[in-house]
């Protein structure tokens, strides 16, 4: 039972649920691929949350993003905000090699679509795709992890990122931790 709301540990519960809405989730794009950008080759295994190949051609990367879907779904769009469940693969454009990959934990990823809770150009590549899409999302370096990079895994300031994403469901943004009150809340001014 649960006493602080008054329930017994034999009580019944009766529930109402009212569903206003339905989002659309797949377990991986369907649909007709169509060609990749600036010279790129994208494969992606059938089946959900497999590594992407993504043969990055021996010339400059575009200085700006770029975002095309190689699969248009007939989802909802995403809108800046959003959270989304998808499935990944970004490579390095410099090195070609993948610096990160949903498949690693077998499980697929949700990102918030807000330059705050990701780099700038993935949020922006992301936002208004359907959900279904399959998407090649190219980041120059300012859009990406700026001047800094990320060392952690391999990636300099000057960058180049480019990411095969696919958009699975637009799942209910996680709540922010709750904000305590100045002093916490057990040893403020009147804690003790």
């Amino acid at each position: 039972g649960n006493p602080g709301l008054g329930v017994g540990a034999t009580d019944s519960l009766i529930f109402y649920v009212k569903i206003n809405s339905v989002a659309d989730a797949v377990t991986q794009p369907k649909g007709a691929q169509a060609g990749a950008p600036a010279g790129l080759k994208v494969e992606v295994p059938a089946g959900t949350n497999k590594e992407a190949k993504i043969t990055v051609p021996s010339t400059d990367a575009p200085k700006k993003l770029i975002s095309q879907n190689l699969i248009t779904g007939k989802g909802l769009k995403t809108v800046t905000g959003d959270a989304i469940l998808a499935s990944y693969t970004g490579v390095v454009w410099g090195t070609k090699k993948v610096f990160d990959t949903s498949s690693k934990t077998g499980e697929p990823a949700t990102f918030q679509l807000t330059p705050t809770a990701v780099i700038p150009g993935f949020a922006k590549g992301l936002t208004g795709k359907p959900v279904g899409s399959r998407v090649v999302v190219v980041i120059p370096p300012a859009e990406g992890y700026g001047s800094a990079g990320q060392p952690q895994a391999g990636i300099k300031g000057t960058d180049t990122l480019v990411f095969v994403v696919d958009i699975l469901a637009i799942v209910p943004v996680p709540p922010a931790p709750a904000q305590q009150p100045e002093g916490g809340a057990e040893g403020g001014a009147a804690g003790g």
